[in-house]
This record gives C-alpha cells, structure tokens and sequence, in this order.
C-alpha cells in the first residue's frame, strides 16, 4: 500500500450463471514492489486488507503473448490462506484475458483508494523558502499472485450470488 503525505461480472442477480470462468489470484504475497519510499509504507497485512475490502473494484492485470492486458472488475477478498489470503473473481468467457490465461503467469490487482492534488500553497515552507513543489497524495494496494481457473458451476453461483 503507498500512501504519500503521511504515515504512510457477475451474471446479475436472480439469473442463474451461465457456464462462466472464474479467475483467482490466491495467495497474495509481496505487495510493495511498486515504488515505495520507506517514510510512506504501509505492511501491516490488516490494514492492506481494510483498502482492498473498502474499494473491491480492481484492476486486474497479467501478461499474455500480446502483451499486457487489464480489466477492470469487482474482485472479494477472502481471509485464508492466512496471511495474505485469495482474491476472488469472475470474469466472461467473452473477456480477451479469459482467453489469454495461461496458468504460468502471475496477475497483478490494483486496488486504488483515495487520492487527491496537493498545492504548494499549503505548505507553510511555501512563504519562508519557496522550494516546494506540489505532489499527489493517494492509497493503493498492489497485490501480486498466481491465478487459477475454477469451473465448477455450483461454485460459480455461490460466488455470484
């Protein structure tokens, strides 16, 4: 998670689901390989955990043979396998990335928080020196993982229901 400035498809409701896949990415592991200043880290797994539960609309994104491929969808966090846990999701067959998959390659799930513009008018060093700059301030969570395929139709429902 990087914080700057401080410390640091779903099938539709009552329809039944047609044969769909769904992708998951288990076991997220790593999450600060995006550029990461120590004075605005965020490891505690919890607190990653609150982000990705508060904005469920992700970015997902993997490596095909034409190269990188996002979509955008909304993704659950399950708590196990502990500590990282499983980011759950569905995605249509209709969806180039479901084509795409390839069990090799490991996803990377974007969950953007809040963020805004910071002017150097705010900071008081503005008026004494003049050597600010402005900066954006903003909450993401990277997480990184493999994706697996389930197939199973009773699964699917649970999950779309």
């Amino acid at each position: 998670m990087h914080r700057r400035g401080g410390p640091h498809a779903s099938t539709g409701q009552g329809r039944k689901p047609r044969r769909a896949g769904v992708i998951l990415c288990e076991t997220v592991g790593e999450v600060n390989r995006l550029y990461l200043p120590s004075a605005f880290a965020e490891t505690r797994v919890d607190v990653l955990h609150d982000l990705m539960r508060a904005h469920p609309f992700a970015t997902v994104v993997v490596q095909t043979a034409e190269g990188l491929d996002a979509t955008h969808m909304p993704v659950i966090l399950k708590p196990d396998p502990a500590p990282y846990g499983t980011i759950e999701a569905h995605i249509a067959r209709a969806n180039p990335m479901w084509s795409a998959y390839n069990p090799a390659v490991e996803a990377l799930v974007i969950f953007q928080g809040i963020e805004g513009y910071i002017t150097p008018s705010w900071y008081a060093t503005k008026a004494e020196t003049g050597r600010v700059v402005p900066t954006w301030n903003y909450v993401v969570v990277h997480a990184y993982g493999p994706l697996r395929v389930i197939e199973d139709r009773d699964w699917l429902l649970r999950h779309v229901s």
